[in-house]
Order: structure tokens, then C-alpha cells, then sequence
């Protein structure tokens, strides 16, 4: 029974040490190639805008799943990050350029597929410890996200993210009227044009100039 139990004992330390070594070979990968996409940004310069944001979305991509890695505990059983301060301070640089990134995707037929990811992946990595320090522009991707969704019809997401953008000041009243055009367009009884009436009244008196 002893032999079992020491047999078992070291099955088990092996298997934590194998993932061990696989999630600090994953951790340094993925900053390789963070690396790599940063690096695309910076030699781009101002020349081309498709493969800046692309870079762009990879580096924070991978920077993301770099971090991921990093900080699952190693044989010892403790959380120890080796690569945490290269993540945070290229995330530093490209996370506020998805808004950009988009913005510009999203201006496009072919590619507002892109845009829409790119300005959810800013949502998503503002969730990171990583970027706390960062300018919170959650409400400004947010409403980018509705208006986007807005104009595609797809009424159940623009009024989603339109909820979000409502949550910070310089996005409540844009987001506000997302959501009455959402109102509107879902207008089936007189309650639901009741209710439009009654987010329209609070919007001009939000804002006398509407």
C-alpha cells in the first residue's frame, strides 16, 4: 500500500511540474510573438494603417495570453510571473490604440468584423490587471460598439453596449440615444411607445439642445 502511495505521490508531483514547464514555455511564446507584433507597430510608422491596427490587435492578443500563462503557479505550487512588466508596459502603448483600430476596421463593409473584435478585445483587456493604470476608455468603445451594431440592425446587441457606454459620463447621453432609436425601432404596442416618450423627455431634459 506504501508503494502505491509513493508511486501515486510522484505521478502526481511529475504531472505538476510537466505543466509547470508547459505554462512557462506557453507564457514565453506568446510574448515572443507580443513582441513581434510590437515591433510590426513600431517600424510601420504612419504608412499602413491595415497592418498597424492588425499589429495592433495581435500584440495585445498575445500579450494577453502571454499574462494568461504567466500566471499559473509553478511546481512549487506559487504564482511567480516572469514576464508580467514586458506585458504591462506594451499593453501600456497598444491597448488605447483599439479604439482606433476600431474605429477604423468598423468604417468599412469588408471589415467591421475587425472593428467590432477589436474594440471587444479593449473591453476585454481592460478587465487585466495589466492595464489598470491606463486611461479608462470603456464608455467610448462601448458606444462605438452600439452605433456599429446600430446601423446593422442588430438592435439586442446596440442596446447591450449602449447600457455599458451609459455608465461614464462623456458616453451617457450618445449611448441614451441609442437606446431610444433601439426603443423605436422595437415599437410594437402603445406601452412600448409610452416608454420611447418617456426616454425622449429624458433626453431633452439632459440636454435642452436635442
Amino acid at each position: 500500500m506504501k508503494r502505491v502511495l509513493i508511486l501515486i505521490i510522484s505521478i502526481f508531483t511529475s504531472w505538476n511540474i510537466a505543466e509547470a514547464q508547459e505554462a512557462y514555455q506557453q507564457a514565453e511564446s506568446y510574448n515572443r510573438l507580443a513582441k513581434e507584433a510590437f515591433t510590426r507597430v513600431e517600424k510601420q510608422s504612419n504608412r499602413d494603417s491595415v497592418a498597424i491596427f492588425n499589429a495592433v490587435v495581435d500584440g495585445v492578443e498575445y500579450s494577453l495570453k502571454s499574462d494568461e500563462f504567466d500566471r499559473m503557479p509553478n511546481r512549487k505550487g506559487k504564482v511567480n510571473p516572469k514576464f508580467e512588466e514586458e506585458n504591462k508596459n506594451r499593453l501600456a502603448v497598444l491597448h488605447p490604440m483599439l479604439i482606433d483600430a476600431g474605429k477604423y476596421f468598423s468604417k468599412g463593409s469588408y471589415t467591421r468584423n475587425e472593428g467590432l473584435d477589436a474594440l471587444q478585445l479593449y473591453l476585454k483587456a481592460r478587465k487585466s490587471p495589466l492595464v489598470k493604470d491606463n486611461i479608462d476608455e470603456s464608455g467610448v468603445a462601448a458606444y462605438y460598439i452600439a452605433y456599429y451594431y446600430l446601423k446593422a440592425r442588430d438592435l439586442e446587441k446596440a442596446d447591450e453596449y449602449a447600457d455599458i457606454a451609459m455608465q461614464y459620463d462623456e458616453t451617457a447621453q450618445g449611448a441614451a440615444e441609442i437606446k431610444a432609436q433601439c426603443m423605436h425601432s422595437k415599437m410594437v404596442t402603445e406601452e412600448d411607445s409610452l416608454r420611447y416618450l418617456s426616454v425622449i423627455q429624458r433626453l431633452y431634459r439632459t440636454d435642452p439642445t436635442k
